[in-house]
Parts: C-alpha cells; structure tokens; sequence
C-alpha cells in the first residue's frame, strides 16, 4: 500500500458486538446457557522501537484489553462469568534479523512475552517465524514462511502465504496473509476502504464458581470477522478506521492457564454460540510511513 502503514506504533480500538446467547458445556453436558449483553471490548496495542538497523530489528509491544458484557439474570449470576468486567494485559519484546537466502530477503523473528490479570500473572509466551519473500516487484509481492508458537494448543507450526497484488485498476488491490487475513481493497489518496475477512481472538483470565473446575482458567475465543472496514489518514501519521460486518465463531472456551485444553486438545469448557453482528470504531498512530 502507497500510504497505509501495516505497522502503526499506537493503535486504540473500541468493539461492541450485539447480545447473543451463549452455550457451555463440560465433557458434552451443557452446564450453562445463558444471554451475554451490553458487549464491549476496549483495547490499547502499542509496538516501540528499541533498535532499528539495516541487519535488523528489536522492538517492544504492550496490549491491554478491557472486556465488559452482562450475563446476569433477574435471579441470578453466571457461574462462570463471575464479573461484569476482565482486564487482560499482554506485553514483550520482538527482534528481527534481515538475510539474504538464494538471492532474495528472508527474515527471521522471535518474540518473548507474558501475559497477566488483575489478580497475577498467566504465562510466558515465545513465538518464532521466518518469511522469505520469493518474489517482489512493483506490482506483486509473494511471501512464504513458517511460524512456531510455545505454549501451543492444537498447531505447534503453521505456514505462513502472504499475497499482495495490485491489478490494472487504479487503487485496487489484494491483500492475503494466511491464515490470518484476506482483504479486497481500494486506495484514494488518504481513504481506502477494504471487504474481506480475518481470524480475530479475544482471551482474559478468570476463576469460575462451578466445583468441577476451582482453578484460574483462560477464557479464549478464536473468530472469523467477515466485514468491510474504511480508514482515513489524518496528517500522514494518524489513522481512523471504521469496521462493520459479521463474527463468525471458531472455537472457543476455558482453557488451563498454560493455554492447553483437554487430552484431544480441545476446550475443557467449551463454548457454542451464532454468528453475531460487530462494529469497531480504531485510531492509530504511526512513527513511520
């Protein structure tokens, strides 16, 4: 993209989705079933610099997550989502190295972190990729590469396809990052508006009420957010952004505080729920074009 920065230093989000009901089970047997409302999500991502050179990179980054909803009843509360609202902190740092491999750039990232709760800490996360990039030119860009993620739940390695092409049309282009994202976007000036879809995840740490599980678990939704989304450019540097569309739900529901599940590696308490309509309204600035 001429003008729209995939790496922006300070990014604010607000996220709200419309109430839905929500179903939980334990080994098959449904334990709750219940209407989540009032749905927002704020959330604060920032990436700082530490070292930028020709061979290579060292940044930090910080997430902070606010999730409020309702699942309370005129005769009473979840045995599960015990509060109103979950605070989720996540922050490390990343270093890249820059190669050269056969003649074309390949770049190999690592990143170290920990997460926390207002009550403690979660868990060390580390996470190792390397992407070449087979082909770039004016008009295409083709990226291949594996990622390594410890802890893991269910993938240890996932391939990495990264696709950008810019056709004939002036201002349209594709944007691909599998598996994470695949966008259809039209550039003018400081606006572009792109349809397509990406895999989004929420997570918080929580304690439930129910006996069978008394210990801190991690709540995790894993989604697919089919929408269209417009962003505007403010001064070169600060970015607006409007998304509307559907979530599609994946998987989700608690897992050990490791982020493990159970022996077939799916939730220990596992969450169904229907697609649902969101809207999320974002400013970002960036330190570089």
């Amino acid at each position: 993209s001429k003008n729209f920065s995939r790496y922006r230093t300070m990014n604010l989000y607000w996220d709200t989705q419309s109430s839905h009901l929500y179903t939980m089970k334990l080994n098959g047997r449904t334990v709750e079933r219940r209407r989540k409302e009032s749905i927002n999500t704020i959330r604060f991502t920032s990436m700082v610099p530490i070292l930028k050179r020709r061979a290579g990179s060292l940044y930090a980054h910080f997430q902070y997550d606010k999730y409020l909803f309702d699942t309370k009843t005129a005769c009473d509360t979840s045995a599960i989502f015990t509060q109103d609202n979950y605070t989720y902190y996540s922050g490390g740092v990343n270093g890249s190295k820059y190669l050269m491999l056969a003649g074309k750039p390949l770049v190999i990232s690592a990143s170290l972190g920990i997460d926390a709760w207002d009550k403690g800490f979660g868990k060390v996360k580390m996470q190792l990729a390397g992407i070449w990039v087979w082909k770039h030119t004016h008009e295409s860009n083709i990226s291949i590469g594996i990622s390594m993620v410890v802890p893991f739940n269910k993938v240890p390695i996932m391939p990495i396809v990264s696709y950008w092409h810019k056709f004939k049309i002036k201002g349209l282009s594709v944007d691909a990052t599998l598996p994470s994202q695949c966008y259809l976007r039209y550039e003018r000036g400081m606006q572009r508006v792109s349809a397509g879809a990406s895999l989004s995840t929420n997570s918080f740490y929580l304690r439930t009420k129910l006996p069978e599980l008394s210990h801190t678990y991690i709540y995790s939704e894993a989604s697919i957010k089919t929408e269209i989304c417009y962003e505007f450019i403010i001064g070169k540097r600060f970015y607006l952004s409007a998304h509307a569309g559907i979530d599609n739900d994946v998987s989700g529901g608690l897992y050990y505080k490791n982020g493990k599940g159970n022996s077939k590696m799916d939730p220990i308490l596992e969450q169904v729920r229907n697609a649902v309509p969101f809207f999320n309204l974002g400013m970002s600035y960036s330190l570089f074009k």
